[in-house]
């Protein structure tokens, strides 16, 4: 959902005690804060299903009556906010899911009120704070924008006709939200540094009068440790370098979803927004919040030692990623703005030394990962890694297939601006290579996740994680091989090496479909040659085919229709124009059948759901539609034509 760090599942309140205490009507605030958190941990252990949802609205049941028996406690408030997010995030569809957002932004908002008052920022700003920002108070607030941000994502999806100001606003406030809490985190840090100095030096002294005493024959007693455990005490903060980094990172990403709606000063916005930022100014608003991740680098001391393992390196590549990606975001928007003004872009050679600059960054990560993918998998290393255990194998494969989407991601918005230039062939070959790359990427995150073994793919469904990431890989597999056949087609090449590519963006989109659980109601007989009988059975199941995996599966789901859609319809025109009519009746009939699928889901039992899903608006469907990928000059006409067909 969203692309900043998910809000964190902490739970506060009593520890969890026998199951028989959850099963008697709680009478105290401890008791039903008890009995929620085992809910919840219920439906963690769940995951996915009925059941997790279940157990889910079993913990609000209970959170809400320990929020009822002590109406002036904040803790109660937080953990029934963070349960209302998991339930709108993981469980439910719009528009229920965003009620349940507005739900959980208001009881943040409650639990904020109710704890420690947090600083000014004139005070952070002045060094001036009387005293430390409370750590529970902080990750309240922290929440509060992460919740924001997630339901300026779920409205900016979802929601007909769209709310430009609505979204933008929910967007401003969580990026200087995130901001103001990053601020107090640093603080946090600055006060922990000056402190642990402090004791290292009282550390040093002790040292030296033991050492005398000990040349005295003095022995220390237990009193001369009271003060160990008050450093103890004090060091254990949730707050970390990492965890601060990641709350810039959080802030910058916000700016850059304004950033791709906004426009050049003097300019008029779309759809009578007001409060659209200037691109100017939301490109100087998200580069300001990588300046404070910047200095937190610069400044902060020991920041690997003083957050969890490996956390601090995540948080690096993190940070390093959204560089590339503020870059990226803003020559995409200078060029789809030049796009649709009838300019090019670049249009200087400042523009287009840093366009090249840009593509020479991600494309080096890019080569650098797939080097450093070949060696962890190598035996060798392998067998290292079983020696130290199995586990921390595992953990770097998930963080390389992490940044091979993001470097992959990166790369075809690249390829997709040089083709916006498609009649300069040195563009033409430029997208072709990075577009080339991005493939590579995806292909090898894609195989690192099928090589896990059975118990750890998840579901053949979009109910999990896992098979929504391997659909959501092979769609993108799809897209590049849509647009390396098409506008990013390499200078000279052959119809036969474009028909290979468009056969396999389908074979890829078929392969999505597959691994969201549709594949027996929605693809055709294997052969694809023709449009056999549907059977009744197949028609039932469709119609009755509930979505799966809240918002996110239910997305990925009609991602994988509309990738299997566009790629059979690109194949049949690109067969209709070198003659090949096997390949184009075929193509024709499997098109036919998938559109009487899509008919047949917004007809059925959760219609309306997989009308959201789809984002159908009177050009086609939205997400196709702003994607700018077209994979030929006709493809405009087919959605707008395709949906007049479907209602």
């Amino acid at each position: 959902m969203s692309s900043g760090r998910k809000v964190k599942h902490l739970k506060i309140g009593a520890a969890s005690g026998s199951r028989s205490s959850a099963a008697a009507a709680p009478t105290t605030m401890d008791e039903a804060l008890e009995a929620g958190i085992e809910h919840e941990e219920r439906g963690e252990r769940f995951h996915a299903g009925a059941k997790a949802e279940r157990a889910f609205n079993e913990a609000v049941k209970a959170y809400a009556i320990a929020a009822q028996l002590d109406a002036r406690n904040a803790i109660p408030l937080y953990n029934l906010a963070r349960v209302h997010f998991v339930l709108a995030t993981q469980f439910q569809l719009p528009p229920e899911s965003c009620v349940a957002l507005q739900q959980s932004l208001q009881l943040y908002d409650r639990a904020t009120q109710l704890s420690q008052a947090l600083p000014e920022m004139s005070s952070l700003e002045q060094n001036t704070l009387a005293e430390l920002p409370d750590a529970f108070a902080l990750d309240v607030k922290y929440n509060l924008h992460a919740a924001q941000q997630s339901l300026a994502e779920l409205l900016e999806e979802s929601q007909r006709p769209v709310d430009e100001e609505t979204i933008v606003s929910l967007y401003s406030s969580a990026a200087y939200g995130f901001i103001s809490v990053g601020d107090m985190q640093r603080a946090i840090l600055d006060d922990s540094a000056r402190r642990q100095a402090e004791a290292d030096r009282a550390e040093e002294v002790e040292d030296e009068m033991q050492e005398e005493d000990a040349s005295s024959g003095h022995m220390s007693t237990d009193e001369d440790s009271d003060g160990y455990a008050e450093k103890e005490d004090w060091t254990a903060s949730p707050v970390t370098p990492a965890t601060t980094l990641e709350t810039f990172l959080s802030a910058h990403s916000c700016l850059l979803s304004i950033l791709s709606r906004s426009f050049p000063a003097g300019s008029a916005p779309h759809s009578g927004t007001t409060s659209a930022q200037t691109l100017e100014r939301a490109a100087l608003d998200a580069r300001d919040a990588l300046a404070r991740a910047d200095q937190l680098v610069l400044t902060c001391p020991n920041p690997s030692e003083l957050s969890d393992e490996g956390e601090w390196e995540v948080a690096l590549a993190n940070l390093q990623a959204a560089r590339r990606a503020g870059v990226i975001a803003e020559a995409d928007r200078r060029s789809e703005l030049a796009s649709l003004s009838g300019q090019v872009f670049p249009a200087t050679a400042e523009d287009m030394a840093g366009l090249n600059a840009i593509e020479g960054d991600v494309s080096l990560g890019g080569m650098h990962l797939l080097g450093l993918a070949s060696t962890s998998t190598s035996p060798s290393s392998t067998t290292a890694a079983r020696d130290a255990g199995a586990a921390s194998l595992v953990t770097s494969q998930d963080e390389l297939v992490r940044q091979a989407c993001d470097l992959a991601d990166q790369l075809l918005s690249l390829s997709v601006i040089r083709t916006r230039r498609a009649q300069n062939a040195d563009c033409r070959k430029q997208a072709w290579e990075i577009a080339s790359l991005a493939t590579k990427l995806f292909q090898y995150a894609h195989g690192t996740l099928l090589s896990r073994k059975a118990g750890a793919l998840g579901a053949i469904d979009a109910s999990t994680s896992a098979g929504r990431a391997r659909a959501n890989i092979s769609c993108s597999l799809s897209s590049a091989s849509l647009l390396r056949g098409g506008p990013a087609a390499a200078p000279l090449m052959s119809d036969k090496s474009k028909e290979t590519l468009l056969d396999n963006a389908r074979i890829f989109a078929r392969r999505a479909l597959v691994e969201i659980g549709l594949s027996s109601s929605v693809l055709p007989e294997a052969s694809g040659a023709n449009d056999t009988a549907w059977s009744d059975a197949a028609m039932r199941a469709l119609q009755a085919c509930a979505p799966q995996g809240g918002w996110e599966g239910t997305r990925t789901t009609a991602d994988a229709i509309l990738a299997a859609v566009r790629a059979t319809w690109a194949r049949q025109q690109l067969a209709a124009k070198v003659q090949n009519e096997t390949k184009r009746a075929s193509s024709s009939a499997e098109l036919a059948h998938l559109t009487r699928c899509v008919q047949t889901l917004l007809r059925g039992a959760h219609a309306q759901q997989w009308a959201v899903a789809l984002a159908l608006d009177p050009a086609g469907p939205r997400r196709i539609v702003e994607e700018g990928w077209e994979c030929a000059s006709q493809e405009g006409s087919f959605w707008v034509a395709w949906q007049q067909e479907l209602l």
